[in-house]
């Protein structure tokens, strides 16, 4: 899936938006309206303090717009609009919507998230039908974080949209997108680290943030909390802009433009402001200022993990731990995810293929480097790493801030101004999953804690995606060739030249082999042999790949394969259903001539009387319909 930086960001876009607004230094006097005029400065983190311009709006970037459209949320789920609204903006900032083969502006779909991320009443695979949050009753930054990490989604809203009822968890049709970096910040009692929110709000995209909703703290569509309130965070927005200039209810000017989920006709057209200063908005170490950047659609065929409810916790005092994990497939680990606590963390991961004598050995890939923000990351490792099933590995990684992230039994707090936005949400783990390094040997993290799991997962990709542009055919036409058209999609893996085969057989008889012609890159074709009525055609193909060797689709051939039932047509005479009675039916109407119902050239579709046999009661009916169209 993700080896290569380059399928996650297209820097084409993104640098054409930092170029054009850097031509333009505009300082501008702003007014409570919903759409600012003036072409803005874009710096990349770093830049001095003077260079940024004073006031910020994505909406109009020289132009452009990377923001998308309001949206009214129904129930609790402003934490899923204000997440979603950071993808959307991050894949138009990055091009990666355009480069996934997408049209319009993105739309992904909340309530999926809402419904299928595993710390509700409805969903949590580690306690089926227990504890949790209820349905559309909030959620946070950290339970997004976890969905997305387990490679959930985010789907697309016309994927399979519903608040009332479940929308289907996963369907081959969906299309995800995942965040290889999700970072968490702070802006400080000194506004010390707005910079930081400034300068990723301009080159990655909309922040998410929180706020406690109270119409004590909203006047003329701004909204500040004092810092003595003791009010608790109730609402997530999305932070699109800012006006160092803004004057707000708080004894010092400055405020970020957000966009809310209450419908275009609330506020500013579905936009307000809040003050630099609020008590919780930009502050809150898990809720305050949170970034999803380098949004990509997921191509990895399977993620490992253990830590199904993501970071929650962390061991203190422990900077080596490790995940062990058994492939189910032949793919290839590509990437490790995992979370940092600190800023400026440095890390080192490996890949082992065995642990014995409790000793890690046989290290098959690596990845190592310094993050500068908390948050979840992933990382590419130098090599691919061949898995293949029943294989055991085991992801190590070391951590300088000496803690790990572990994801055990806690208390979620969800983003709803009530006793019930606090839940128990169970955890599973098992031993043999997780350790850690004291010093001196390896423990077992299960007799430390036995809901606990290291927060660590392994990307692992398909070497190749086959795929049928024109299908693959359930059902055909006795004594009809079978043309078949693939697409091959190399993603972790390179096709060998002339090694793509079809292997084909009339259940049970022995499979023959034919090779694929290639007909443009990526795309092949072959044609299948016709059979008869009553026979059964499977089939599966074969190919070598640079890395991985022999290939195969379905991945379990020749045990699981694919299949075409040989049916005749429902009109009688029609042999190819094409709706006219011509030469082409003529023609197998001659093949199956005094033949019975068991032999090989025998059709069904010319059996007129069904007696079992075609004879001159069937050419005389055949006859009468010769050259006429039928009503199928």
């Amino acid at each position: 899936m993700m080896a290569q930086n380059r399928r996650y960001q297209s820097p084409t876009k993104k640098t054409v938006v930092l170029l054009s607004c850097a031509l333009m230094i505009t300082t501008s006097v702003i007014f409570s309206v919903p759409r600012p005029t003036k072409g803005l400065i874009v710096k990349t983190p770093g830049s001095n303090e003077e260079d940024r311009p004073s006031f910020f709006d994505l909406r109009d970037v020289n132009g452009s717009t990377y923001v998308t459209s309001v949206k009214n949320q129904q129930g609790g789920t402003c934490w899923a609009h204000s997440i979603l609204a950071a993808i959307e903006s991050n894949l138009l900032m990055t091009g990666a919507w355009e480069t996934a083969g997408e049209t319009g502006e993105p739309d992904l779909a909340e309530y999926h998230l809402d419904w299928w991320n595993g710390f509700n009443t409805y969903c949590n695979d580690d306690d089926p039908g227990g504890d949790g949050l209820p349905v559309h009753q909030g959620g946070n930054y950290l339970v997004a974080a976890a969905y997305l990490s387990r490679g959930e989604g985010a789907i697309r809203e016309n994927d399979d949209p519903s608040q009332e009822t479940p929308p289907k968890r996963y369907e081959d049709s969906y299309h995800l997108y995942y965040p290889r970096d999700i970072e968490w910040y702070a802006i400080g009692k000194n506004l010390s680290g707005i910079n930081i929110i400034k300068d990723h709000l301009m080159t990655q995209g909309v922040l998410g943030t929180c706020l406690c909703s109270n119409s004590q703290f909203i006047q003329d569509n701004i909204h500040y909390q004092p810092p003595s309130s003791t009010l608790d965070p109730n609402h997530a927005v999305a932070i699109i802009g800012w006006d160092d200039n803004k004057t707000t209810q708080a004894p010092l000017p400055g405020a970020w433009l957000c966009k809310n989920s209450w419908g275009d006709w609330w506020g500013l057209d579905g936009f307000f402001w809040v003050s630099y200063y609020d008590k919780h908005c930009c502050q809150h170490p898990k809720m305050g200022a949170v970034s999803f950047q380098n949004v990509t659609l997921l191509e990895s065929s399977h993620i490992y993990y253990h830590d199904y409810h993501g970071w929650n916790g962390k061991l203190i005092g422990i900077s080596e731990a490790c995940n062990a994990f058994t492939a189910t497939k032949s793919e290839l680990l590509q990437e490790v995810s995992f979370y940092t606590t600190t800023d400026n963390t440095g890390y080192i991961v490996r890949i082992y293929d065995s642990f014995q004598n409790n000793s890690l050995r046989h290290e098959k890939a690596s990845a190592r480097g310094t993050l500068h923000h908390i948050g979840l990351h992933t990382v590419t490792l130098n090599t691919s790493v061949i898995l293949t099933p029943g294989n055991d590995f085991y992801v190590y990684l070391y951590l300088s801030a000496n803690e790990h992230p572990i994801d055990s039994t806690s208390e979620v707090t969800a983003l709803l101004g009530s006793s019930s936005s606090y839940a128990l949400v169970k955890s599973v783990s098992h031993i043999g999953e997780s350790y850690y390094y004291d010093g001196v040997e390896w423990q077992d993290l299960y007799l430390w804690n036995t809901t606990a799991n290291f927060c660590m997962k392994g990307l692992a990709s398909p070497p190749f995606i086959f795929s049928y542009p024109e299908g693959r055919p359930g059902i055909v036409e006795p004594g009809r060739e079978i043309p078949l058209t693939v697409k091959l999609t190399e993603i972790g893996d390179t096709y060998i030249s002339g090694s793509i085969y079809v292997h084909y057989r009339c259940e049970p008889g022995e499979y023959g082999i034919l090779p694929l012609d290639c007909v443009a890159d990526g795309m092949f074709t072959v044609i299948l042999p016709s059979v008869y009525s009553g026979d059964t055609m499977e089939y599966y193909f074969s190919l070598n790949g640079s890395l991985m060797g022999p290939i195969s689709d379905p991945p379990g051939a020749p045990a699981e394969r694919y299949s075409i039932r040989v049916e005749t047509s429902a009109v009688k005479g029609d042999v190819d259903n094409d709706g006219d009675i011509d030469i082409f039916d003529f023609y197998f109407f001659s093949q199956s001539w005094s033949t019975s119902r068991g032999q090989e050239r025998f059709m069904e579709c010319f059996d007129f009387n069904d007696d079992g046999k075609i004879d001159f009661f069937d050419f005389y009916r055949f006859a009468q319909i010769w050259g006429t169209t039928v009503d199928k």
